[in-house]
């Protein structure tokens, strides 16, 4: 069988140390049966950090319980508390056990040591030599000892090919937990979900050190498989041993770094700058901890530096992309990722950021584009998933901005922003003519269960998100949860009036208004539903607009009992032309109109429909129900007028 040969050529090309290629064959396997313990057992030998090894383990406990290797494996990680009845893999036999050949002749020393006259008189040199080093070691304790400094060698590995230009180094691992982590408990790796894999792209910087060189290729393999700490530990001993180097300086720096200490990465930066002024990463790396650190710190002046001295830094281009699209600088975002995509003609990046520039300008369909190319280039790069969800999001194309948004928050759990992007691909509300229809209208197609989980993701990180409360109040209403739809609503229409000031008038007020009052129907408080309501009248703006105020108007006095100013209200949604209302609420009016004329008999309204303000003092005027009682809060917040 084909997989037969596949696996003996995995299993050959680990055994020759290509453990690229081994891992390749062993994905591509694992792709045709995910079942096979046996692939899980042999992946477990090529994965690159403890936690894939672990989750290989694991993967092959679940497939076969009683794999002794799998189950020895995970003991050995900590994962696994090692059982008191297993006995250990290799029995070692007590030394008084092993038989010993009397008759075996003597030669050598072995023939000298037998003899008991030579064994007095080796003890006899032994016992000479011994009272003789003491002797030297009483007198000689006045002088000064003489210091033996022992040097590490480093071990002699083949170096990794560099590209002559840097590189970005990409996405970097998350904090790998003290605790191994269960198959059960995480995502399923991200290179394990792709059809391919791709290298890791090397180091900016990898200078050779003799002194330091154990310890320097230790951090940069433990910074390689997100082992902070770790890579910490072995650059603070490089850099003892080479103070002076300031590349060394600079990992430290990263270390730090990624691992949340921004004040210590900031002064291993500075110390790198000072060893070194024109060592243009250290000034990257020093951008890069002062934003973690505060968001919106002024770092332009280290970038425009780490520039000068290296022009060829494509990743500080890309972090100044990224500086003048938070300050809306579009035009030299532009002027930058013309310099990228020279040094980096081949890498998805300037793909990404183009996408994000195109997003911007609001071309969505060349941002989708461009984040498809940037996809296609690199599956394994995490901000792809985030890019291309957004560019499907703003094009319309929701069941690819939640896929990809999906497993993007997988691996990236704190992303506020994220969650709020996969809420509106669930809901299928991407654009304020969306949300307008969803509120003036109903419901559309969107799966709100699962944009609801993703709102209240979101709002757990960042609750004072713009657009939050509007999208999550949206949300409850099409899921019929009315009072949590007045909250949002509120709260939403409040923020909207705040980002108008004077004569300028929001494009969603006459839909936020309208869909307040369904909120309120929904809970039952009509009284508050109906004033709503008929205050969105003075922002008709359309047909459209007409027709959603004369249906829900009329749902809402028909909830009041007033069924005269309702018929009222469904003859005059009627009159309005054809193709400004939807079919389902001029069938429903028909309905309406013809139940409520038997109901009155002779008391059928006149043919021409009164205005809305005749219907406020005219008998239209409804008549409270004692049914209603809404809480004082809420009501004097509902009949607030806009």
């Amino acid at each position: 069988m084909p997989e037969d040969f596949m696996l003996q050529e995995a299993i050959a090309a680990i055994r020759q140390h290509k453990l690229n290629r081994a891992r390749d064959l062993l994905t591509r396997l694992l792709k045709v049966d995910k079942e096979n313990p046996l692939y899980w057992l042999w992946l477990s030998t090529v994965v690159e950090t403890g936690k894939e090894r672990a989750y290989c383990l694991q993967m092959v406990l679940r497939l076969d319980p009683n794999n002794d290797d799998a189950r020895r494996g995970l003991v050995m990680m900590g994962a696994l508390p090692a059982a008191e009845n297993r006995k250990p893999l290799f029995v070692v036999p007590r030394k008084w056990e092993v038989k010993i050949i009397a008759d075996a002749p003597h030669s050598g020393l072995c023939a000298l040591w037998a003899n008991p006259v030579s064994q007095l008189s080796l003890l006899a040199v032994i016992g000479m030599v011994v009272v003789v080093a003491v002797i030297v070691g009483i007198v000689g304790t006045e002088k000064k000892p003489v210091q033996v400094v022992v040097r590490r060698t480093r071990t002699p590995a083949p170096l990794a090919s560099y590209t002559p230009t840097p590189t970005y180094l990409g996405y970097v691992a998350p904090v790998p937990q003290t605790t191994p982590v269960l198959a059960s408990s995480g995502p399923t790796p991200l290179w394990m979900m792709l059809e391919a894999t791709y290298t890791p792209t090397p180091f900016y910087v990898s200078t050779p050190h003799v002194i330091s060189g154990e310890a320097y290729r230790a951090g940069e393999i433990a910074l390689t498989n997100g082992n902070w700490q770790e890579a910490l530990t072995f650059f603070e001993q490089a850099s003892k041993l080479e103070p002076d180097a300031p590349d060394i300086l600079y990992y430290l720096g990263e270390a730090h770094r990624l691992k949340g200490n921004y004040i210590a990465a900031i002064s291993a930066y500075n110390q790198a700058i000072s060893v070194n002024r024109s060592f243009a990463p250290a000034y990257l790396g020093k951008t890069r901890a002062r934003l973690a650190a505060d968001p919106k710190a002024e770092i332009d002046d280290d970038l425009d530096r780490a520039i000068e001295f290296d022009p060829n830094l494509a990743e500080a281009y890309l972090e100044r992309i990224d500086y003048f699209l938070a300050q809306g600088d579009v035009e030299s975002s532009l002027q930058d990722l013309v310099m990228v995509e020279k040094l980096l003609p081949h890498s998805p990046w300037p793909y990404l950021y183009r996408a994000q520039i195109l997003m911007e300008q609001g071309d969505a369909r060349q941002a989708l584009e461009a984040a498809q190319r940037a996809f296609e280039l690199d599956q394994t790069l995490l901000p792809v998933y985030k890019v291309y969800g957004e560019a499907a999001l703003l094009g319309g194309d929701y069941d690819a901005a939640a896929d990809k948004l999906a497993v993007y928050v997988q691996f990236r759990k704190k992303d506020a922003w994220a969650w709020l992007a996969l809420g509106k691909a669930h809901a299928r509300l991407a654009s304020d003519e969306q949300v307008s229809r969803l509120l003036a209208q109903g419901a559309s197609e969107g799966d709100y269960r699962k944009a609801l989980d993703a709102f209240e993701q979101g709002a757990k990180l960042n609750d004072k998100m713009p657009g939050l409360t509007l999208q999550r109040g949206c949300v409850y209403l099409a899921l019929g949860e009315g009072q949590k739809a007045v909250n949002d609503l509120l709260v939403a229409r409040q923020e909207e009036a705040a980002n108008y000031t004077g004569s300028a008038q929001s494009p969603l007020w006459f839909a936020l208004n309208i869909g307040l009052g369904r909120a309120l129907l929904e809970a039952e408080r009509y009284q508050d539903a109906y004033k709503v309501i008929d205050g969105a009248r003075n922002q008709i703006e359309s047909e459209e607009d007409k027709a959603a105020f004369y249906y829900w108007r009329a749902t809402a006095l028909e909830a009041m009992g007033n069924r005269t100013a309702a018929l009222r209200d469904w003859k005059a949604l009627t009159a309005i032309e054809f193709g400004a209302v939807p079919q389902q609420w001029q069938d429903l009016a028909e309905e309406k109109l013809a139940a409520l004329s038997t109901t009155q008999g002779s008391q059928t309204p006149s043919a021409t429909p009164p205005s809305p303000t005749a219907l406020l003092t005219g008998s239209g005027t409804p008549t409270p129900s004692p049914a209603a009682s809404p809480d004082k809060t809420a009501a004097k917040s509902a009949t607030s007028q806009p």
